[in-house]
C-alpha cells in the first residue's frame, strides 16, 4: 500500500498544481481585461472631461464678451447722461443768473415797500414776536431772575 500511496500523492499534487495554475491564468486574463477596460474608461473620461473643460472655457469666454459689451453700453449711456447733466446744469445756472438779474432790478423798485415798518407794528404782531422770542430763545434755567440784595 505504501507503494501505491507515494505515486498517488504525487499524481494528486501534479493535478492540483495544474488546476491552480490554470485558475491563476484565468485570473490574470480577467485582471488584464479589467485593467484594459479601466484604461479605456479613464482615457474616455479624460477626453470627455477635457472636452467639458474646453466647453466650459468657451462658455466663460462668451459670457466675458457679453459682460464687456454690456459694460461698454452702460459706460456709453452714463457718459451721455453725464454730458446731458452737465449741459442741463450749465443751462440751469445761466437761467438762474438771468433770474437773479431780473429779481435784482425788481428789488430796486420794491425796496420802498419792504421798508414800510409801520404796517407790521401792530399790537397782535408785537405780541406774536414776544411769544416767539420766548419759544425760540434760551430756556429760563439758563437766565434766572436776579434779585438785588440790599
Amino acid at each position: 500500500m505504501e507503494d501505491i500511496l507515494a505515486p498517488l500523492i504525487t499524481f494528486i499534487l501534479v493535478i492540483a498544481s495544474s488546476v491552480i495554475k490554470s485558475h491563476r491564468d484565468k485570473g490574470n486574463e480577467q485582471t488584464k481585461k479589467v485593467t484594459t477596460t479601466r484604461k479605456t474608461i479613464n482615457s474616455q473620461s479624460k477626453q470627455s472631461s477635457n472636452t467639458k473643460f474646453e466647453r466650459a472655457g468657451d462658455k466663460i469666454k462668451e459670457s466675458e464678451k457679453k459682460q464687456l459689451a454690456n459694460l461698454q453700453k452702460e459706460l456709453n449711456r452714463f457718459s451721455q447722461q453725464s454730458d446731458d447733466f452737465s449741459h442741463r446744469k450749465l443751462k440751469q445756472s445761466e437761467d438762474d443768473l438771468d433770474r437773479l438779474k431780473v429779481s435784482q432790478t425788481a428789488n430796486h423798485v420794491t425796496k420802498k415797500d419792504h421798508l414800510d415798518v409801520k404796517k407790521h407794528l401792530t399790537r397782535n404782531n408785537l405780541a406774536r414776536t414776544i411769544v416767539m422770542s420766548e419759544v425760540l430763545g434760551q430756556p429760563r434755567s439758563k437766565k434766572p431772575y436776579r434779585m438785588l440784595n440790599r
